[in-house]
């Protein structure tokens, strides 16, 4: 479905380059949105809040009651395609920072 959109969006283009005779690049016109790798539904003992995995989607990070978080509470998914952190894990108990 998208590939038909994006392919009727290049074919629109071309007709008016063709009538206009400019000639335009396609990646200024259409810039590409990289997605992140999909990152588990869950983790152990605590909860992923967020969806989506293009650039620009934020995921978050929650424990359950008795569990503290280790590691970035927030990712977010930069313009190079890559998450800002690894995805963090709950441990057991209280920690201090």
């Amino acid at each position: 479905m998208i590939l038909a959109f994006l392919e009727r969006k290049v074919d629109v283009i071309m007709s008016i380059n063709n009538v206009s005779g400019k000639h335009e690049n396609l990646s200024q016109l259409f810039p590409l949105c990289l997605d992140c790798p999909s990152l588990a539904d869950s983790i152990d003992n605590g909860y992923k809040h967020g969806s989506g995995s293009v650039e620009g989607s934020m995921a978050w990070f929650s424990c359950q009651d008795g569990f503290s978080l280790i590691g970035n509470q927030y990712l977010y998914c930069n313009e190079k395609g890559y998450w800002n952190g690894t995805t963090p894990s709950c441990l057991k108990g209280t920690v201090n920072s």
